[in-house]
């Protein structure tokens, strides 16, 4: 659901495109459909039906998930909407509305970061150097115990990274996902 949304908010930011989608879980045949002389790939099944379906519901305000994902991202929030009926499905179908919220926990948009100067010129410098193409690839190891500010550092690195970005005309896409699992690492894009 983060990649969906990250979808929608580039094509919006880059190309002016608004979408809207419509997610389930299934099973589905992925494959070639057809004969020698005329075929396709495709991806068929109710899973995939159901899908396009909620893609185009009146309902739908950008993104709609079926019951099943619903059950399987339980650790996300969600709005119940009221059951559509859907060409293939004899009783109505739950649907639900993901409830993605963007926040800055460091503060409001414009609120300066206190302290950690050294880390966020860091970060700027290797943005930049991949920026003037003096490096090809940047890594900062962010790690430490929780509660001492990670997400509040990265969040007003990417808002400075950002402003560098375009106050140097570069194009660029932050991709971010923060892992709550201490035994991994995942990285900021």
């Amino acid at each position: 659901m983060p990649f969906a949304a990250n979808v929608q908010q580039i094509l919006k930011a880059k190309l002016d495109i608004e979408c809207k989608m419509g997610a389930t879980y299934g099973k589905a045949y992925c494959g070639v459909v057809g004969g020698v002389d005329r075929h396709e790939y495709a991806v068929l099944g109710p899973s995939v039906n159901l899908a396009a379906r909620l893609m185009t519901n009146k309902s739908n305000k950008g993104f709609l998930v079926d019951e099943e994902v619903q059950r399987k991202a339980s650790n996300r929030g969600f709005e119940g909407l009221a059951p559509v009926k859907a060409k293939g499905y004899k009783q109505l179908v739950p649907i639900f509305q993901p409830v993605l919220q963007h926040r800055n926990s460091w503060g409001s948009e414009g609120t300066e970061f206190v302290g950690r100067t050294s880390e966020i010129k860091q970060i700027l410098k290797g943005a930049e150097d991949i920026i003037d193409a003096t490096a090809s690839t940047s890594m900062v190891w962010v790690s430490a115990e929780s509660g001492y500010g990670k997400s509040a550092l990265l969040g007003q690195a990417i808002e400075k990274v950002s402003d560098l970005c375009s106050s140097k005309s570069a194009t660029y896409v932050i991709v971010c996902h923060v892992c709550s699992d201490a035994d991994s690492f995942q990285p900021l894009r």
